[in-house]
């Protein structure tokens, strides 16, 4: 029997999850499959990269910088949240994501998003994320990105 693990979108709601995925990992225990859509997709790649502790480490460090959570941004990139900061400077500059975790990992992985053009449902393997290569800096950003879609 295989075990898949779902873990949902919702921005700041995810510090639950997070608490969930730590207690999985400190008891060893790894699902056979990981599905996540927004928040849970950019936790479920921690809980898969075996990094116990970095999501909460992010949230705690970082929710008083503008570039993660701001009126600012909403106002000058028009999000909430931070993307370029969250996707970029974060995994790999300031709390690095180990993608060599994240790949060697056996556990299948597929990330949900919405296609802005057709409004319909998209998922992306782990294994088309290599497509990026490990160290490239726009790794998550391009994992993402729609960039034929126009707003």
């Amino acid at each position: 029997m295989k075990i898949g693990i779902v873990l949902e979108g919702g921005g700041l709601r995810g510090c639950y999850t997070t608490g969930v995925l730590d207690s999985f990992l400190k008891y060893n225990f790894m699902g056979d499959y990981v599905v996540g859509v927004s928040a849970g997709a950019s936790h479920g790649v921690s809980y898969i990269s075996r990094q116990y502790g970095r999501n909460m480490r992010i949230n705690k460090n970082y929710i008083q910088d503008k570039r993660y959570l701001s009126f600012y941004n909403l106002i000058t990139k028009g999000s909430l949240f931070g993307m370029e900061f969250l996707y970029e400077t974060v995994p790999n500059e300031l709390d690095k994501f180990d993608y060599d975790s994240f790949f060697e990992n056996k556990c299948e992985f597929r990330a949900g998003v919405t296609n802005i053009n057709t409004g319909k449902e998209e998922f992306f393997w782990k294994r088309s994320f290599k497509r990026w290569g490990r160290s490239s800096k726009s790794f998550f950003i391009n994992t993402f990105d729609f960039s034929s879609c126009k707003i």
